[in-house]
């Protein structure tokens, strides 16, 4: 979930063609592509347009909101540092759950910025910690923090009676389909058992009858449509996310040998994953 003003909307764009300056081509947000970034010809030119460095913005002398620049762009080196320095280069204010958190923490980690060689520590000015997924949404339409993860989109504020705050919140990013809480039993379980309490959930609000339709009520109270037989594929993408972790926490050691131990138990998962998913063409989360 997503709530962002422009001005951190250029911000960003800004850092990451500061970055790229002298440096590397940029794609554009129009579609385009800048084969070579020239910091003063590009950046200060767009700075100019938007009035950014004037004496009513950012080029007062005290700066704005934390940010300065040089009145007029008269001075491109110290602009250039600005951008990519103040704050560390980091606009950004993201609210998470808990560290293992499915959908709060470990799916944007594994899913969104894993692959991209981010780490979230370094990336945002402040990371904030809300356990519940819904005050985390309620966090960023009150403007208390910029982004958050969470399996609750800006239509849970909606339903909850609260439209006027949902319109200031939409969803930027989706992960791949997960897993929903699991039943398990033990490995050493009587095998009659095992089967009589798998009957009583696979069958467990289905049919027409008057009891059937008690028990759909008794589900849709818990938000929930009933219950499938599942394997233990059904925990390849879980198992995925907390191997990554694991290898992005053995990347902060610098150990070599941790990191290559985590990286090959990383790697057997997502082979199995995949596997699973081209032999079933469905996703793991659905086995």
């Amino acid at each position: 979930m997503f709530r962002l003003p422009c001005t951190i909307a250029v911000a960003g764009f800004l850092t990451s063609l500061a970055n790229s300056a002298g440096a590397e081509p940029v794609d554009l947000p129009d579609g385009r592509s800048l084969v070579k970034v020239d910091f003063e010809r590009h950046v200060h030119a767009l700075l100019d347009r938007a009035g950014c460095n004037g004496g009513k913005c950012h080029g007062d002398a005290p700066g704005r909101g934390g940010f300065s620049l040089s009145l007029m762009a008269a001075a491109a080196d110290l602009d250039h540092q600005e951008i990519l320095t103040s704050s560390r280069g980091r606009r950004l204010s993201f609210a998470a759950g808990d560290a293992d958190s499915i959908t709060a923490s470990l799916a944007p980690l594994t899913y969104l910025f894993a692959p991209r060689g981010i780490d979230p520590a370094s990336c945002f000015r402040q990371i904030r910690q809300i356990a519940d997924g819904r005050s985390r949404l309620a966090a960023v339409a009150d403007g208390k923090v910029d982004l958050a993860a969470g399996a609750a989109g800006p239509w849970s504020l909606a339903s909850g009676g609260e439209p006027g705050r949902a319109n200031g919140v939409r969803a930027i990013w989706f992960s791949p389909l997960l897993p929903t809480d699991s039943l398990i039993w033990r490995k050493d379980l009587d095998p009659a058992v095992k089967e009589t309490l798998r009957q009583f959930f696979l069958t467990y609000g289905q049919g027409d009858s008057t009891h059937a339709g008690r028990q759909k009520a008794a589900l849709a109270a818990l938000g929930l449509g009933g219950f499938e037989p599942a394997d233990e594929g059904h925990l390849l993408p879980i198992r995925e996310m907390e191997a990554t972790k694991q290898w992005l926490d053995a990347r902060k050691t610098k150990d070599p040998a941790r990191i290559a131990a985590a990286a090959r138990t990383l790697a057997s998962i997502k082979a199995e994953r995949m596997a699973l998913e081209a032999r079933t063409r469905a996703p793991a989360a659905a086995q």
